[in-house]
């Protein structure tokens, strides 16, 4: 069996049916708690294996038994794919391997006794709540650490490695400069919700960026990057006043043209 505890201390231990009744390679997903609840849950077994997560995908909420269950391969873990827009997600941890999705999914602890397989699972969930999606531990900025981390660019991409560094302790200062005048949003919604406010389609609120020091230059023409002398210049404004950034590193995550 496998999985990782989710951290919530009243769990309910449940039972997910025989161990011979998911083959392996295959994903299944199994009815949890009362009928009025509609809880439900994704079993999957790779290598003899069981793993257990949310059912739903952590982007739009698109059913993860439609997609696909890997047992991983050249020593990555077993993954799951939803078919919408391929976010993979892990599931071992339920991190995002690959896609539009920034929070992973939650996965549940497994153990198989007596032929049959149990999970704990957070008892408002067997009750019916909502599987919550699941960000990492991010560090927050740090004045004692000068070092500066440049990403050109505010998209998703941008926004990944900016929570990406945090996520791997980088406690220095980050910087993104970006020509739109709002913060990273989601651009696949542009053509499905036409009526999406601003706050709507922001990936992240603006009290996200400012919890985890990381400063978002809207507005922002890159002219020159200078990787010798490790120098940004930009312009800002309708004055176009010149600025420049010195950095440490530099990320260039402008996105093309479609």
């Amino acid at each position: 069996a496998h999985g990782s505890p989710t951290g919530c201390s009243s769990l309910q231990r449940v039972n997910l049916g025989k161990a011979t009744d998911f083959d392996d390679g295959c994903m299944k997903e199994v009815p949890i708690g009362s009928e009025e609840s509609k809880a439900k849950v994704l079993v999957h077994r790779h290598a003899g294996k069981f793993y257990v997560s949310s059912p739903a995908c952590s982007h739009y909420g698109a059913p993860l038994k439609s997609g696909v269950s890997t047992a991983g391969g050249r020593g990555g873990n077993p993954t799951v794919v939803c078919t919408l827009h391929d976010a993979a997600f892990d599931l071992t941890t339920g991190q995002v391997v690959r896609g539009p999705g920034i929070d992973g999914i939650p996965v549940y602890s497994c153990q198989v006794k007596d032929g049959v397989l149990y999970a704990d699972i957070p008892k408002d969930i067997v009750q019916g709540s909502k599987h919550e999606v699941v960000m990492r531990k991010m560090a927050s900025r740090s004045n004692k650490d000068k070092r500066v981390f440049a990403i050109v660019g505010g998209g998703c991409a941008a926004l990944a490695a900016a929570e990406t560094l945090r996520q791997e302790g980088f406690e220095g200062r980050i910087m993104m400069l970006t020509k739109e005048q709002h913060l990273p949003y989601d651009r696949v919604r542009l053509s499905k919700s036409l009526d999406a406010t601003v706050d709507q389609l922001q990936l992240r609120p603006a009290e996200f960026f400012d919890k985890y020091g990381i400063e978002v230059v809207k507005g922002a023409t890159v002219t020159k990057l200078d990787s010798k002398g490790n120098e940004i210049q930009y312009s800002i404004g309708e004055d176009e006043k010149s600025e420049t950034l010195k950095f440490d590193k530099v990320l260039v995550a402008t996105g093309g043209p479609p």
